[in-house]
């Protein structure tokens, strides 16, 4: 009876923990705002070795730069802008004498001279602000480039004080890294033109290593688009931000997301939710083994300019996987040394005896290929590949495969123009690559449950990849 008081009384309180870590989750997502900052006075310069000061004259900003015009009377800022050809300026470090905030990835962008003197005005990348002490409680990431509608967020409640206190939040309530977390949309109407944004809070202070980007991954995946941070912060426990990180955006691009699940449905989002853990934890752990998920995932995310351009994308996304050195297996020889000795020996006595002597390319490239005849180990490879993940392409999904040498060698994919069932055909063998490589990604990232069938709108089924070797 003691024992079972006891884990009754720990579920207690992780019920309530769990209750207190998401109103905290709440509350640093529904602060969100884009900040503006007017800076004056001195600031200390930095590139690799070189340090100086100089004198802020204005500081024009907007998401897309960050901009600070400085004198330049000494002429600090114009000697390490650059150097002899060949070599890559260094990128300037801009900070607050105080250290109260900081701009780095910096480059000359313009020279400007007057009666007042000369000034340069340089263009920065991330700008980063200390605004508190203390001890993170939440922090928090926020993306563009997401989608602006149509995702089907899951309903939580959650307590609120006032006549109603249960009210519904939607987002995904969810873990990472051992932590909990919500996911949600968010509105920033600076970031308008840089389609939907999505927040990603989790508890406690920031993830260090490749943490941020097996999120940005996974959710880039999960969302069909790539997702671009454009900023960072971490809160106290009464709300209040210690610090904060806004990195400049590139020039709008809202493409039609390319999801692998049914996005607008919330059952599909809550099933991703229940699994991020473990698809964060496989990911990191497949990109320490050297498989290239975030190069696989890029390739598939939109904008392609051709079909032919998604199919080629498509079908590297899973050669890069291929590829990778988890996936490197044993050579082996097809047949016992002497004996591949004695073959190769007696098919070089037969080209030299049918080939003249103008012909000896023929024989140089006829002596490369005999060289690597006795080892199977691209199809190894293949073979291994889908062999760890305990699947197989179909006939069909091979024949669509063979559009990506087309891509390399011609550069186009030729089809019957006058024939409209060409075209169909076309579109349905890219609709089935995109789904097979969508079910090879889920797989190795743990995932159990429905993938989109981009054929037919219907559902696949996958099952989670257990183990890798």
């Amino acid at each position: 009876m003691p024992s079972q008081l006891q884990g009754v009384r720990r579920k207690v309180t992780n019920v309530a923990k769990g209750a207190e870590n998401f109103g905290k989750l709440i509350q640093a997502t529904n602060r969100l705002a884009y900040p503006t900052w007017s800076l004056k006075g001195g600031v200390a310069f930095s590139v690799p070795r070189v340090s100086f000061e100089s004198t802020i004259v204005e500081s024009p900003h907007d998401v897309e730069s960050f901009r600070l015009r400085c004198a330049d009377g000494s002429g600090a800022l114009r000697r390490v802008s650059g150097g002899p050809w060949g070599r890559v300026a260094s990128h300037l470090t801009a900070a607050a004498p105080d250290g109260s905030w900081t701009f780095t990835r910096g480059h000359i962008s313009q020279w400007d001279s007057d009666r007042t003197g000369n000034t340069a005005t340089v263009a920065f990348r991330d700008f980063e602000q200390v605004r508190g002490e203390g001890t993170p409680a939440v922090s928090v990431v926020v993306y563009a480039n997401a989608p602006s509608s149509g995702i089907g967020w899951p309903p939580e409640r959650t307590e609120r004080a006032g006549a109603d206190r249960r009210a519904l939040l939607f987002g995904l309530r969810c873990r990472v890294f051992g932590r909990d977390a919500l996911i949600r949309a968010v509105e920033i109407p600076e970031f308008a033109p840089h389609g939907g944004m999505i927040a990603i809070a989790w508890i406690g202070g920031p993830f260090r290593g490749s943490a941020l980007r097996v999120l940005i991954t996974v959710l880039s995946f999960v969302f069909g688009t790539f997702l671009e941070q454009v900023m960072r912060r971490t809160v106290d426990a009464s709300g209040e931000v210690l610090r904060q990180t806004v990195y400049t955006v590139h020039s709008p691009k809202t493409p039609k997301p390319m999801p692998p699940i049914h996005l607008y449905q919330p059952w599909a989002l809550s099933a991703v939710g229940d699994q991020l853990g473990t698809m964060l934890n496989r990911c990191r752990s497949l990109i320490a083994r050297r498989v290239p998920l975030d190069v696989a995932v890029s390739r598939l995310l939109p904008p392609h300019d051709t079909i032919g351009d998604e199919i080629r994308d498509i079908a590297l996304a899973l050669d890069t996987l291929i590829e990778s050195p988890l996936y490197t297996p044993r050579r082996r020889r097809l047949v016992a040394r002497r004996r591949f000795q004695e073959i190769r020996a007696d098919l070089e006595a037969f080209a030299d005896s049918i080939l003249g002597e103008t012909e000896g390319e023929v024989k140089k490239r006829i002596g490369q290929v005999l060289q690597q005849a006795n080892s199977a180990s691209v199809n190894d490879r293949r073979k291994l590949f889908w062999d760890s993940l305990g699947m197989e392409p179909t006939a069909h999904e091979l024949k669509a495969l063979e559009h990506r040498d087309t891509m390399s060698h011609v550069g186009y994919i030729p089809f019957p123009h006058g024939r409209e069932g060409s075209w169909n055909r076309l579109i349905r063998e890219m609709h089935l690559l995109r789904t097979l490589v969508n079910r090879v990604i889920f797989r190795l990232l743990g995932y159990e449950g429905n993938v989109l069938n981009y054929v037919n709108g219907d559902d696949v089924t996958v099952s989670g990849l257990r183990a890798q070797r």
